[in-house]
């Protein structure tokens, strides 16, 4: 099972980058981690995706002005045994330009491909995620006292 605990906080890691200024999604990073037919299902919307548009959504993130941090490590990860699901729960901190944080709180199911062995292993990539994601109320920064 370490292989797939790898793999997903690879992407994980990865995902975090999306909002650092120099960061820039690349479609070869799409192909790493999804299948061309993946799909997206989050708080009961589904969102068929191809790699266009995951390229869209994700570069949407880098160009906000937002900044989103999944909270590594990972709250829980647990792994079926056929290695065909996942299960995930974890913190996700956005911040705004005006320093307003909010804190969301998901699990997802990842539907996991295995694919042919390349020369580092078996490859896996996402055909599926089903997430659920609570979102907190927004927090203003604190102002110094006397202002």
């Amino acid at each position: 099972m370490h292989d797939i605990v790898t793999f997903i906080a690879g992407f994980y890691f990865w995902f975090n980058q999306l909002t650092q200024p120099a960061f820039q999604v690349s479609m070869e990073d799409l192909h790493k981690y999804f299948t061309p037919d993946f799909v997206m299902d989050i708080n009961s919307e589904v969102i068929p995706q191809n790699y266009d548009s995951l390229f869209k959504r994700f570069s949407s993130f880098h160009n906000s002005g937002d900044r989103i941090e999944i909270k590594l490590p990972l709250e829980e990860v647990v792994v079926s045994a056929d290695k065909k699901k996942c299960v995930v729960r974890y913190n996700i901190v956005k911040t705004s330009p005006d320093h307003t944080k909010q804190t969301m709180r998901a699990i997802a199911i990842w539907h996991i491909k295995a694919e042919n062995k390349d020369k580092h292993g078996i490859k896996y990539r996402f055909e599926r995620m089903n997430e659920v994601v609570y979102v907190e109320p927004a927090q203003q920064p604190s102002q110094p006292k006397g202002k």
